[in-house]
């Protein structure tokens, strides 16, 4: 078995050489080395580890080695997500399922610097709109393995890092300013309804909004008030009245303003405070619901008045009704409609049973 400095010098030379395939076999045995040790060796901490794989990937991406470079990037997403290398290959890190195993080494994240060193390696793949498709595809790839592993909620000593904070870091669906980025890929490769899910989780309305923009120039020009109305409902029906942060409460409501503001200055449609006779109705319709959604319970007359006005619009689209449900909930405190023969508990269902018995015994 070679020393570990001599794993060290194959790296080297393999990057000098401009061997890439050999450069990212290399890091792989060396990050494997120094995880694991060997018989006289100790393993090396995690960190050093870590950045074997970091620095790796890193200079695999600034060679355009996209591959190889996204290869490594996830391992060492792997490597964080599950506390070491698995299995003695030293981890394949294509499944995109970082935080479905842990040990006892797996770094939370955010500490060790491991939100930035993942965000830093995100941005070394460039512009998302500049990369080819099997490019994108990888970038991706990363992108969701980055997002799973962020999906942790912060340590029970570390206190929550949403509260009070501009950007959000992990939380129940990701990080946001990966989010951010995975939206911007999936508007790039033209994958609109991917991209506004990411960045409904995302730090970047303004970004939403151009996606929506863009998605707008593929469809109906009758049909564009509707891309704005699902993501104006999107924002709120996640949201629960209240708290901070982009994917809660009140962040919640501002991100859906300012995609409400920036998509209909872009389109051209006229904008009052209450809405405009000039403009479509349903983009009225969502300037009137983020008016009512800011006076909270209070509003619910308001929310009923609302349904009911443009209920001819809003029937356009049958995905809508379970959304206006869920900001109806959360926003305006009105219970969704029990569906029918499904209410009443044990005594509705013993009703209902002895009604059927009745209807049998008729005929």
């Amino acid at each position: 078995m070679t020393s570990l400095a001599s794993a060290e010098k194959r790296v080297a030379r393999a990057f000098d050489a401009c061997d890439w395939y050999a450069a990212e076999q290399a890091v792989r045995a060396l990050y494997h080395r120094q995880a694991t040790g060997a018989r006289k060796e100790a393993p090396a901490p995690p960190a050093v580890a870590a950045a074997t794989l970091r620095s790796g990937a890193a200079r695999l991406l600034a060679a355009r080695q996209i591959t190889a470079g996204t290869s490594i990037a996830l391992l060492l997403v792997e490597h964080w997500a599950s506390g070491g290398p698995v299995g003695s290959s030293g981890g394949g890190g294509g499944s995109g399922g970082a935080a479905a195993a842990e040990g006892p080494g797996r770094v939370p994240y955010g500490s060790d610097g491991s939100d930035e060193a993942l965000l830093a390696l995100a941005d070394a793949y460039g512009d998302p709109a500049g990369l080819d498709e099997a490019a994108r595809r990888e970038y991706l790839r990363y992108l969701r393995a980055a997002i799973a592993y962020s999906s942790s909620p912060p340590s029970a000593s570390g206190g929550d890092a949403r509260r009070g904070a501009s950007v959000v870091g992990p939380t129940e669906h990701g990080d946001a300013r990966l989010h951010a980025r995975a939206g911007a890929a999936a508007a790039a490769a033209g994958d609109f309804p991917a991209a506004s899910r990411h960045y409904l989780h995302s730090d970047d309305p303004k970004g939403h909004a151009a996606a929506l923009l863009s998605w707008s120039d593929t469809v109906l020009t009758s049909e564009v008030p509707l891309l704005l109305t699902r993501a104006v409902l999107s924002y709120l029906a996640s949201g629960d009245g209240g708290g901070v942060g982009p994917t809660y409460g009140d962040g919640n409501l501002a991100d859906a303003k300012v995609v409400r503001d920036e998509f209909v200055t872009a389109v051209g449609w006229p904008m009052a405070e209450y809405g405009s006779p000039a403009a479509p109705p349903l983009a009225n319709f969502c300037t009137l619901t983020l008016a009512a959604a800011a006076r909270g319970r209070a509003a619910a007359p308001l929310w009923a008045t609302l349904r009911q006005t443009y209920a001819g619009s809003l029937r356009r689209d049958p995905s809508l009704e379970r959304l206006l449900e869920a900001v109806g909930q959360a926003w305006f405190g009105v219970e969704p409609p029990r569906p029918p023969g499904g209410g009443g508990g044990m005594f509705g269902g013993l009703m209902g049973e002895m009604m059927r018995g009745m209807m049998t015994g008729a005929r």
